[in-house]
């Protein structure tokens, strides 16, 4: 039997091929061992033998979703395949790269109890933390949080640097589990430090960071998502520069010892960014 890897793709070669190619590297970055067809079937392999020999004994199918994938069929027979395999311990990960109507042999049939991740709620930065932690992989100390934005962690500081936008991190199949590769030191976390380059904070990047007293952000950055640092009860204090255009709903929800705050006069701040227990003092451009 060929070696067998720990996550099996399943993708339409035409159009996602170039795709699937990019995101076994990160996998493979991050030591996960992966298997797609167009890489590891040598030409003349007796495919209707290694496919079903791979799946049948990796630890986790990775079924890429777009338009290609409603007529493949492909990769309708790889899922059925593991399909067979997910009441005996094959985490089946349906990930949509592309909006579009799933087909209903796929939505109504193989999808109907199984979460569909969508790559707009979840980027591949982040789709790996999830695999890693499905793989049951020990917590990493060190990462990308974006395409080009990079994190450490080291004696409670927490590091984000590199350049343009941190990945949007969201709960997936464990409530409890938010999708940040830190997420298992989230309560060690006691200061936060964003280096000039990077653009955004992700939504819910530091959220239930309890014990988070610093954070340094940048003039770089312009905007603060959804949740970013929501839960952070120890945070007493934050420097908003005035390169910050916009706070996204509930970036600084239950922040509880945030007594006061200052932003730029210009900056589009949400309704909800802040508790009503939190002054908000507006001011000129610096």
């Amino acid at each position: 039997m060929a070696e067998v890897k720990e996550v099996f793709i399943s993708y339409h070669e035409a159009s996602a091929g170039d795709y699937v190619a990019k995101l076994a590297d990160r996998l493979e970055g991050a030591g996960i061992s992966c298997w797609y067809a167009s890489r590891d079937l040598p030409p003349g392999e007796d495919f209707a033998k290694r496919i079903p020999e791979q799946i049948n004994n990796c630890k986790a199918f990775l079924f890429i979703l777009n338009e290609g994938a409603n007529a493949s069929e492909h990769m309708g027979n790889e899922m059925a395949v593991a399909f067979r395999r997910k009441d005996k311990g094959l985490a089946i990960i349906p990930y949509q790269v592309e909006p579009c109507e799933l087909a209903p042999w796929l939505k109504d049939y193989y999808l109907a109890r199984i979460q569909v991740i969508s790559a707009e709620r979840m980027d591949a930065s982040a789709l790996v933390t999830e695999i890693a932690h499905k793989l049951g992989r020990k917590p990493a100390k060190n990462g990308e949080c974006g395409w080009a934005v990079s994190w450490k962690y080291k004696d409670s500081a927490l590091t984000i640097y590199g350049s343009g936008k941190m990945g949007d991190f969201y709960p997936q199949h464990i409530p409890e589990y938010i999708n940040t590769p830190w997420w298992s030191e989230h309560e060690k976390i006691t200061s936060v430090i964003i280096k000039n380059g990077v653009t955004d904070i992700g939504e819910l990047a530091f959220y239930g960071c309890s014990n988070l007293t610093s954070v340094n952000i940048p003039d770089s950055v312009a905007s603060i998502g959804w949740g970013a640092f929501a839960y952070c009860s120890s945070l007493s204090g934050v420097n908003i520069p005035d390169s910050v255009a916009s706070i996204a709903d509930f970036a600084f929800t239950e922040c509880v010892n945030l007594k006061s705050v200052s932003v730029p006069e210009n900056a589009l701040i949400s309704g909800d960014a802040f508790d009503l227990t939190t002054e908000v003092i507006r001011r000129p451009a610096r």
